[in-house]
């Protein structure tokens, strides 16, 4: 698997444009490619409040588990997220052709028999829940500017458990291809109680919940076993803990340890978001955990994807949650353009894992070791509340969309933009842009809107 970035945009020559990032299923998940599609799991699409990754609902028939309450939804939002992937077919640099006419550019078309387009659609997370009903989901896929009858499918069999929707192309051979989404969302602030999250113990089989137990399989670009990033994150565990064993600990007090640990270790630099020289958004630039540990700084996806490794190493479940942050637009649909600043409109953070083993019932927990540090590089005690340690006032205006950088199934990826295909008989050579809008939404049920604001 080849982790380098892969440079983008007009500027990029032939053989770059033609690196491609290969993302398989990996160790742990069905092996599940995306022309086989897990049938079974459609008719599982129906979300309800207190299903796994949402806030737990009082009114629902669940059993009771002593963790209920541990995390709690506060002011929510709703929204309309628009994502939009543009595929471009290579095409030589004009600064790079003779000026003297001998030779004319070079435009290598997007040409396949079969295509498999995937994009994430996650069905929810600790401050955000999707609809349950993929109909819901409107999708408008077009190849050279002409539409293409095409309904998605959508699988959740994945590492994580991300919702993957699948677009299929036969026969096509031409300049472009695009996909443009609008998907309907629930976004919320969080309160956090860690006099509850106290009570959550190890599970006795080492069994986690059925979400949980699927985020401890390896991640590209985070932990896959036998690499760089992998050998540097178990060191770092061992050195933190100082030859302890993970489980001395509650998964709380461990789970603040190695955040707190992150915080005061690690540095932001730059936004980690890639741009071409049109300022369209390409995706993320990642140097990964071992880099990151090495140096000591990193974008924010870079220190988030240290976390995320840090948690999987000692045995706690965990994953990547990536988002479009809204909170500077008040609501307005609006794209992702470059600032001046450096971008920010990306954000990565990771959740982890409380399990109630008798009661069968899974809680998520966001924390955000940039936002803390953003705040002072020395959090506090311990066993203090930290906020954006599970506590969170800006997840109402930031959209989450993914899970990982790169789908977690063998699709082949022009870099970390979140999307990969299928095509056959080979990989066309091609340049990609993505841009990310939102909306805000009236509320669902007859409930009134609530006035956009600015989180504090």
């Amino acid at each position: 698997m080849n982790d380098r970035p892969i440079p983008f945009g007009p500027s990029v020559s032939r053989r770059q444009a033609g690196q491609i990032i290969v993302g398989a299923t990996l160790l742990g998940m069905p092996g599940l490619t995306v022309g086989q599609p897990n049938r079974q799991n459609r008719s599982s699409q129906t979300g309800r409040p207190g299903s796994p990754g949402t806030a737990p609902d009082t009114t629902s028939k669940e059993p009771k588990s002593i963790l209920d309450g541990v995390i709690a939804r506060d002011r929510t939002r709703d929204w309309i997220l628009k994502p939009t992937i543009h595929i471009q077919s290579y095409q030589e640099d004009p600064a790079r052709v003779p000026k003297d006419g001998s030779r004319t550019i070079t435009i290598v078309p997007i040409e396949f028999k079969t295509a498999a387009l995937v994009f994430p659609i996650l069905k929810s997370t600790a401050s955000s829940e999707s609809v349950g009903d993929a109909e819901s989901i409107v999708s408008d896929l077009t190849f050279d500017d002409r539409p293409l009858n095409v309904k998605p499918d959508f699988n959740e069999s994945y590492h994580s458990m991300v919702r993957l929707g699948r677009w299929e192309m036969t026969d096509k051979k031409g300049r472009e291809c695009e996909l443009k989404l609008e998907i309907p969302l629930t976004c919320w602030q969080t309160k956090f109680d860690e006099s509850i999250a106290a009570k959550a113990t190890w599970p006795k089989d080492g069994r986690w919940g059925r979400v949980g137990q699927s985020t401890l399989a390896p991640q590209a670009m985070i932990d896959e076993p036998g690499t760089d990033n992998a050998e540097a994150l178990k060191r770092l565990v061992g050195t933190w803990l100082g030859g302890k064993p993970p489980q001395s600990m509650t998964p709380l007090g461990l789970a603040k340890m190695l955040a707190g640990k992150c915080v005061e270790t690690f540095q932001k630099t730059g936004s980690g978001e890639l741009y071409s020289s049109m300022g369209r958004f390409a995706g993320l630039e990642l140097q990964g955990p071992a880099r990151t540990i090495e140096l000591g700084r990193g974008s924010p996806h870079d220190i988030a994807s240290v976390l995320l490794g840090l948690y999987r190493a000692v045995g706690l479940p965990s994953r990547l949650v990536i988002g479009y942050d809204q909170s500077d637009r008040k609501g307005e649909n609006s794209g992702l353009v470059k600032r001046r600043k450096g971008g920010e409109d990306i954000r990565s953070w990771v959740e982890f894992c409380l399990f109630d083993a008798e009661a069968k019932k899974e809680f998520w927990v966001p924390v955000d070791v940039v936002e803390i540090r953003s705040r002072s590089s020395r959090p506090g005690p311990i066993d203090k509340p930290w906020k954006y340690f599970g506590t969170h006032d800006e997840l109402d205006v930031v959209l989450p969309f993914a899970h990982h950088f790169i789908p977690p199934t063998t699709v082949n990826a022009y870099g970390y933009g979140f999307w990969g295909w299928l095509t056959m008989p080979q990989t066309p050579i091609a340049e990609q842009w993505l841009q990310f809008s939102a909306q805000t939404a009236p509320k669902r049920g007859g409930e009134p809107k609530q006035p956009a604001k600015k989180p504090s």
